[in-house]
């Protein structure tokens, strides 16, 4: 609701502007902008304060898999201080050509920001039990990894590309009030990539139990602790095909100046893919294998270790954002104006199959034991991310008339 609001309200401005606007030139009783001669090359540069649904989206895909991880005895939590605001620049290539009443414009738009470092917090407990059957006597074997560290992003990284191709329509040539009211019909193809490395410590507390069904006497429990140094490599890309309506008006005043103003309303659709990559190196495997202590924990975590976390899911991204612009004519063929562009929009994931590689016991299963195998074939279930995203956009557009 307030979202609908918010949108009534910035139309209701447009059109009290446009209003005004009329009333000056009828005041002036001559305005010589003629919509058919606008054909340019326009460049222009931002500074932009972003605040991105793409990275919230990414930090928080661990929760997909919330509640069937629970089900195969797993909990895992994440928590982040990536920062909510991050500067970036922008980049943008238009190439507007007019005839009669209409505009086309077909323009390439790219933004990146800098590394912004951010600490983390993760826990992680893993639980796997399997029977097994020796002779007459049967085995429960229980596995309990429980780890936990602080981690920090050493490099983050967030790209966007817009390659866009729109139309705008003017029908009312006539009007000498309305003639550079322009209805706008667009198309285009969104791209975010975010890409972080996020490293630190962990302290794994592994617990290894072996209960015998019949001689209780060779019951085992195992008890091994270390320090792991763990690496996530993540890869998070989203694109979604949007479609674009809106208005737009362009009034002249004192010969020279220009004031451009309009707003957009657009919708998009697409689809997302993430890949994580862990990587696990214990500090204290040596001291593992001189404490003589030889058993599947002590071997497993001796070793290095990798981890694929990966997956598709759709993309929603509704939105709108509205602009307002300064133009001077330098001559009759150059023109520069600054630009102010606010945006808003949400990002909301829809049925993704992100989940990390599944490990069965074949042993397990071999000696008659399922569970493995039913646990792995559990779709995921959980948490769906839905984000907002702001930019705020203050830059200069160098326009060349021909």
């Amino acid at each position: 609701m307030f979202f609908k609001k918010k949108i009534l309200f910035l139309v209701l401005l447009l059109l009290s502007y446009i209003s005004i606007s009329a009333q000056e030139s009828v005041s002036n009783a001559f305005n010589p902008f003629d919509i058919e001669s606008i054909n340019h090359w326009n460049l222009k540069v931002s500074s932009i304060n972003w605040e991105s649904a793409t990275i919230k989206n990414a930090l928080e895909i661990p929760y997909v898999t919330f509640l069937s991880d629970y089900v195969k005895g797993k909990y895992n939590l994440f928590l982040n201080d990536s920062p909510k605001k991050i500067k970036a620049t922008g980049y943008q290539f238009s190439s507007p050509k007019c005839y009669k009443d209409k505009c086309s414009d077909f323009y390439i738009s790219f933004i990146t920001s800098g590394s912004n470092y951010f600490p983390a917090y993760k826990k992680n407990i893993e639980t796997s039990i399997t029977n097994f059957k020796n002779g007459t006597e049967q085995i429960k074997t229980t596995i309990v990894n429980n780890s936990e560290g602080y981690l920090s992003s050493s490099k983050q990284d967030l790209k966007n590309l817009l390659i866009n191709y729109q139309n705008d329509y003017y029908f009312f040539q006539n009007n000498p009030y309305l003639k550079n009211l322009g209805f706008r019909f667009g198309i285009g193809l969104d791209i975010y990539q975010y890409k972080a490395t996020i490293s630190g410590i962990e302290y794994l507390y592994s617990v290894y139990v072996e209960e015998h069904e019949i001689n209780t006497s060779q019951n085992t429990t195992i008890i091994n602790t270390a320090n792991i140094f763990v690496t996530n490599h993540l890869d998070y890309l989203e694109a979604a095909l949007k479609l674009k309506i809106g208005l737009n008006y362009i009034y002249e005043f004192l010969d020279r100046n220009l004031i451009f103003t309009g707003i957009d309303l657009h919708y998009g659709y697409g689809a997302v893919s993430y890949k994580l990559k862990e990587e696990r190196i214990n500090t204290d495997f040596i001291n593992i294998l001189n404490s003589g202590k030889i058993n599947p924990l002590a071997i497993s975590a001796a070793l290095p270790q990798s981890r694929l976390t990966d997956g598709p899911a759709f993309l929603e991204i509704p939105g709108y954002e509205y602009y307002l612009s300064y133009g001077y004519k330098i001559d009759p063929h150059q023109i520069i104006r600054l630009v102010y562009r606010y945006k808003q929009e949400y990002h909301t994931l829809k049925a993704p199959k992100i989940e990390p590689d599944e490990n069965i016991n074949l042993a397990a299963v071999s000696q008659g034991d399922i569970t493995p195998f039913i646990l792995s074939e559990i779709d995921p279930q959980g948490l769906i991310p839905s984000n907002s995203e702001f930019i705020r956009e203050i830059g200069i557009e160098y326009m060349y008339k021909f």
